[in-house]
């Protein structure tokens, strides 16, 4: 499969580089779309194939994938994988997720994604990524995977309308998800490729709960679930999005943190009012 990849850049350090070298090899291009402030250019030249575009301002996932998906399908690609900064292939279990998808290729099948391990510990956490990782299982098909790790059909991503820039960030990648399976196409995974990947910055506990992402975040988390459930109904019953929402609530007024409630708000009321776009306080 000749492929390339899509990495989101945003105030990277030298760690989000060497996550890149563990890869970059494995595909004939890696275009770096940086949403920072700032050039960082110099950081970008120590990848051997990569391509470095510079936004210099926070633009959100949804514009600087779509970016970096144009720059590909304008080189020639028809399969690109796209990456979060944060996210490392082992190599040997890259090449293994290539090889399941020559094998599991359709023509409708046009997302394939790994399962992501993450930093977010708990115990159940870690029982639930033993189970996918030795489950009889070769292949599922849900109804949403994350962005990073995830191999898309760039013909089909620009045939149904690219990414939802409108959502800025948080639920970019799985409405893209649903836009897909509405339009006949199937979202793959790999229970037993499990790929590297961080999120968010939480203490290990017995049982998961929501990250402690800043109020600003959280105005984004509940806008774009609400536009979920006015655009995609079905997908937002069956996916736990009111539970997280409830719990996420009353883990903020148990903690009592009055501001991050208020940029819940914030959010709520934007998705009432059809509001998209970056926040704008």
């Amino acid at each position: 499969m000749n492929l390339c990849a899509v990495v989101v850049w945003y105030n990277p350090n030298q760690q989000a580089v060497e996550n890149i070298l563990k890869y970059c090899k494995l595909c004939a291009q890696v275009y770096i779309v940086d949403n920072s402030d700032g050039d960082n250019s110099s950081l970008a030249k120590d990848i051997p194939n990569g391509k470095y575009f510079a936004n210099l301002q926070n633009k959100g996932i949804a514009a600087a994938l779509n970016e970096g998906c144009k720059f590909a399908l304008q080189d020639g690609f028809h399969w690109c994988m796209t990456m979060d900064q944060d996210s490392s292939w082992e190599e040997d279990v890259l090449i293994q997720f290539f090889s399941e998808i020559k094998n599991y290729q359709r023509e409708k099948r046009v997302s394939f994604a790994p399962t992501h391990t993450n930093e977010i510990k708990s115990l159940v956490g870690d029982v639930k990524y033993a189970v996918k990782g030795t489950c009889k299982a070769e292949i599922n098909f849900p109804d949403k995977v994350m962005t990073s790790g995830n191999i898309i059909n760039l013909t089909i991503w620009e045939a149904i309308g690219k990414f939802n820039e409108g959502l800025f960030i948080d639920e970019v990648d799985h409405e893209f998800c649903y836009r897909l399976w509405e339009n006949g196409y199937e979202v793959c995974e790999f229970p037993k490729i499990l790929m590297s990947h961080t999120l968010g910055y939480v203490k290990r506990t017995i049982l998961p709960r929501p990250c402690k992402h800043s109020g600003v975040r959280l105005y984004y988390i509940f806008r774009n679930m609400l536009y979920i459930k006015q655009h995609y109904p079905k997908f937002y019953k069956r996916n736990g999005y009111k539970k997280y929402m409830i719990v996420a609530v009353f883990q903020k007024l148990l903690e009592f943190k009055w501001r991050d409630l208020v940029f819940i708000k914030k959010g709520i009321n934007a998705a009432k009012k059809c509001e998209l776009g970056s926040y704008r306080g």
